[in-house]
């Protein structure tokens, strides 16, 4: 059986200069969140800013019929947010430094949103 840690730490682990994973439900209540040491991050705060951030994405992409949102990356002076869809209800959300690799990231969490589509 698939666990909702197990594949959050999976994929904090596996990139270097990771800061967190966040398993996010559209509502902003988060399912399951792994930190590492070096975060300092208010998880839950930075969660619910950006599934509201999704969600005005969604609509956009709605509007122009341009189907469903797969995934966003959004670049800051420190940090990198990873936005990927898991289903309907839920993403997953990978924050990063930006020292690190954003291609592996985003492929890391696609590998992961994967198994948890698994579950949900």
């Amino acid at each position: 059986m698939i666990d909702f840690k197990d594949v959050l730490r999976d994929v904090v682990e596996s990139v270097p200069g990771t800061l967190a994973g966040i398993i996010i439900g559209k509502d902003g209540i988060i399912l399951e969140h792994v930190t590492t040491a070096q975060s300092g991050i208010d998880v839950e705060l930075m969660g619910a800013e950006y599934v509201a951030t999704m969600m005005e994405v969604h609509k956009l992409a709605s509007i122009f019929h341009f189907n469903d949102l797969k995934d966003i990356t959004i670049v800051l002076d420190m940090i990198t947010l990873i936005v990927h869809v898991i289903s309907e209800e839920y993403y997953f959300i990978l924050i990063t430094s930006r020292e690190a690799d954003v291609g592996q990231g985003r492929y890391r969490v696609r590998v992961g949103s994967l198994k948890l589509r698994e579950i949900f």
